[in-house]
Parts: C-alpha cells; sequence; structure tokens
C-alpha cells in the first residue's frame, strides 16, 4: 500500500473514531451528497482527523480545538466542493484550498494528502522561525 492510501486510511480510522460513524457509515458519507451541515461536518471533521494523525506521526503541531490554537472552517458550494481554511493563532494562513464534499476515494486521499502536506510545510516553517528567534 503507498503512503498515500496509508495515510487516507489512517484519517478515515481516526475520524470515525471521533464521530462514531462506522467506516462502512463514513464510505458511504464520502461518495453520497448530503446537506450543508453534513458537507462542512465532513470536511472539517477530516481535516481535524488529518491534523490529529500528523500528530501521531511525531509531526510538531499545536493542539486544535483548544484556546488560541489554529482555526479551522470551511464553506460548502453548490459544486459539489467546499472552501476549507485553517489559519493559526497568529493569523497565519496554514491552507486554504477547495476540498470534496463527496466523491471517489481517489479524490478524497488527494485532498488528505495535499493538507498533509501543507501541514508539513507548516511545521517545518515554524521551527525554522522559532530556531532564528531562539538563536537571535
Amino acid at each position: 500500500m503507498s503512503a498515500h492510501l496509508r495515510l487516507a486510511a489512517a484519517v478515515l480510522y481516526q475520524h470515525s473514531q471521533e464521530s462514531g460513524d462506522s467506516p462502512h457509515d463514513l464510505v458511504t458519507l464520502l461518495h453520497v451528497p448530503g446537506d450543508v451541515w453534513e458537507q462542512m461536518a465532513l470536511v472539517e471533521g477530516l481535516a481535524i482527523a488529518t491534523w490529529r494523525v500528523m500528530q501521531k506521526q511525531g509531526i510538531p503541531l499545536p493542539t486544535l480545538l483548544v484556546p488560541n490554537a489554529p482555526y479551522l472552517f470551511s464553506r460548502p458550494f453548490d459544486d459539489g466542493t467546499a472552501q476549507l481554511i485553517i489559519i493559526d493563532s497568529h493569523h497565519t494562513v496554514i491552507y486554504n484550498d477547495r476540498w470534496p464534499t463527496c466523491g471517489r476515494f481517489s479524490t478524497w486521499t488527494t485532498a488528505i494528502n495535499a493538507l498533509a502536506t501543507a501541514i508539513r510545510t507548516y511545521s517545518a516553517q515554524s521551527h525554522t522561525a522559532l530556531a532564528t528567534d531562539a538563536s537571535v
């Protein structure tokens, strides 16, 4: 199994654990369009799960969903996508891109891996900045 598929599987598992959805229900949600609130919950839930999986993999990241944590939100559109935005407590945009709200598994895998790449980049830049500040 490729690294991209392993990451997507880990994210889907994390999301099913956090949401209480069975893996079967989650796969159904990925493929069947829902209402606006379901779409927002799915996109935001998968983004949070991606963040947490990255933390479990040892990527140093701030905790989500606590005061002064990165802020995450999505806005669904009628075309089957949602704008997903993640901003840190210093108002730095970590991620701002379109995500599917339903579709093929490969589409979701691509979205999850694009977010993971952005998270890795943010973490590397944040720690480089912290190291530079500490050396001054």
